[in-house]
């Protein structure tokens, strides 16, 4: 089953897109005539998701008022951090807001339309406590890889190295409950404190081949932006 509840980490600087975008939180640029995250969360409603908690730290105030005149659904809560938390600081002091388990989590900046009911598939089966999607990493320089067997089960987490092959972490996940009694309090990050201490826990992936939509560049939301006026799905 897909799940109904999504987190949405809203809080990156968006330093490197500045230069073309100005001081707009990263998530509400414009990603053909509406804002990115606008996109992100009809994307999860369509695919069954009726709540996102948005995860708000850098210039959260402007995803604040953003979300208060938007029209459902999804419906919209907000998680301001009071201090900046990280990814993984983020989604601990949002986790209150979760009221539906599993949870999904998604990076506000970033998009692979994978089929959530196959995701959520994966996770039950395997029984997981995170099960994450993957694409491959087609010669980035800037992620990090996935180590995992042929069921999918990852054993470790590389560091990022220029111009490597193999899969990475697209930013779609499902988490289980116990995974929040594993976020430290305070500022943390989920990819460096918090993944690699579940792995014995059981991480999953499910491989995809779909595109990964990443605006953190300029670069990139300029295609992204071709793609969306292009009528490209």
């Amino acid at each position: 089953m897909t799940p109904k509840t999504a987190l949405v980490l809203c809080g990156g600087l968006g330093t490197r897109l500045r230069p073309s975008v100005g001081d707009v939180q990263k998530t509400l640029v414009d990603a053909g005539g509406e804002p990115f995250l606008e996109r992100l969360l009809s994307w999860a409603a369509r695919a069954g998701v009726r709540r996102a908690v948005l995860c708000a730290g850098y210039k959260g105030e402007s995803v604040r008022d953003w979300a208060s005149g938007r029209t459902p659904p999804p419906e919209v809560v907000l998680s301001l951090e009071p201090r900046p938390l990280g990814t993984g600081g983020a989604l601990g002091f949002a986790a209150p807001h979760v009221d539906a388990w599993p949870v999904l989590v998604l990076n506000g900046d970033s998009f692979c339309p994978v089929e959530l009911s196959a995701l959520a598939a994966v996770h039950l089966a395997r029984g997981a406590a995170v099960t994450m999607t993957a694409v491959p990493a087609g010669g980035r320089k800037d992620a990090g890889t996935i180590t995992m067997d042929a069921s999918g089960r990852v054993s470790s987490f590389c560091e990022k190295k220029d111009g490597i092959g193999g899969w990475i972490n697209a930013g779609v996940y499902i988490f289980g409950r116990e995974v929040f009694s594993a976020i430290p309090a305070g500022a943390s990050s989920l990819e460096r404190d918090v993944l690699p201490g579940l792995l014995e826990r059981g991480v999953f992936a499910l491989r995809t081949e779909l595109p990964l939509w990443d605006i953190g560049t300029p670069e990139r939301l300029a295609e992204y932006r071709r793609t969306v006026t292009g009528g490209r799905p």
